[in-house]
């Protein structure tokens, strides 16, 4: 993962974007082996390797800290406390967008020191309408109160390099309600303006699937990959097994 991220910034991509959660430590790691070791083996290991070996997740967090990568954390109904891990502000113009957002009392997420390196942090949710089609995705949701943005989100922001959102909402200037509380109407994002329905959904604009798009992973880290598209190019990494959905 920190030569697939180091490869694509090389490349000039404008943000690089996990869709996956990376919450246990990696079992690969070298330091990990040595500790499943039985006992003498351990013993001879460690003095072989004479001193302490940084591990998959050290050197992964480290390749995030210094490209544009952008992790994923999941709400649930679980409650938990932890903060979220917030890397931009909101501004607001209109009445307060929290009451029109749905909250969840709980936060599934990365190691810390992988949260602490990345440079956005977005949810990965969606809300299916009743017939469990989903045909919109929330932008904004909240976590024990808290506004907190998309993965797609994130993306774009990190991608233009912006450090706020603006959140316009009913009885803001130009989007006037008559008193009336009707909920979101945008999300200003750098340069882009993201119209919303009430509740800071978009409708998914689905096309069909082209395979050029998708770049296999081990393209990239073999050499064998366009490395000329993915400059200015928001990347998503993720996983592909149809089991997986």
């Amino acid at each position: 993962m920190a030569e697939l991220t180091q490869k694509l910034a090389d490349a000039g991509a404008a943000a690089i974007v996990f869709d996956v959660l990376f919450a246990e430590p990696d079992r690969t790691s070298l330091e990990q082996v040595i500790a499943n070791a039985p006992p003498a083996r351990r013993a001879a290991l460690t003095r072989a390797l004479g001193g302490r070996i940084e591990s998959h997740d050290e050197s992964f967090a480290a390749t995030l800290g210094r490209t544009p990568s952008v992790l994923a954390v999941s709400m649930h109904d679980q409650t938990t406390t932890e903060p979220y891990p917030a890397r931009a502000g909101f501004a607001v113009a209109g009445d307060d967008p929290a009451q029109f957002l749905r909250d969840y009392p709980g936060l599934a997420t990365n190691l810390p020191a992988l949260t602490d390196a990345a440079h956005g942090v977005g949810f990965i949710n969606w809300l299916p309408d009743g017939d469990q089609v989903m045909r919109r995705i929330p932008l904004l949701l909240r976590y024990n109160g808290e506004i907190a943005p998309s993965l797609s989100l994130e993306a774009l922001r990190v991608a233009v390099g912006a450090s706020t959102y603006v959140v316009r909402a009913s009885n803001a200037n130009g989007a006037q309600a008559f008193g009336a509380h009707t909920g979101l109407d945008s999300i200003k994002v750098g340069p882009v303006t993201i119209p919303t329905d009430a509740e800071g959904q978009v409708w998914v604009r689905f096309r069909p699937y082209d395979p050029a798009e998708a770049v296999p992973a081990w393209e990239i880290l073999s050499g064998d990959a366009d490395m000329a598209a993915m400059e200015g190019a928001i990347v998503l990494i993720g996983a592909s097994a149809p089991g997986l959905m």
